[in-house]
């Protein structure tokens, strides 16, 4: 009887030891999982910025290339140069 019980003690603490390694393997990979989360969020706002900043040149460079087909087109100043906020053509004169 009394090896019976020394057993079910033994394998009662086994389970508990399990458990608890279980728990602690649970709280690592959730702590690695907010580190990687981190990791794909900083980098998902490294993208959008690079692709704003790419798309803010690239309004830039066509703003300049307007400005240049304005200076030699005088006459048709309007359909280069517009002000996009109000809707006015912004007439430059040379």
């Amino acid at each position: 009887m009394e090896g019976i019980m020394l057993l079910c003690g033994l394998l009662g603490a086994l389970a508990i030891f399990i458990g608890f390694a279980r728990l602690v393997a649970w709280v690592i990979d959730r702590r690695e999982e907010q580190g990687i989360k981190a990791i794909r969020d900083a980098a998902f706002v490294a993208q959008a910025r690079a692709e704003i900043a790419h798309r803010d040149y690239t309004i830039s460079m066509l703003d300049q290339q307007d400005i240049h087909c304005a200076d030699d087109f005088p006459g048709y100043a309007e359909f280069f140069l517009d002000d996009s906020a109000t809707g006015k053509p912004e007439v430059r004169h040379a």
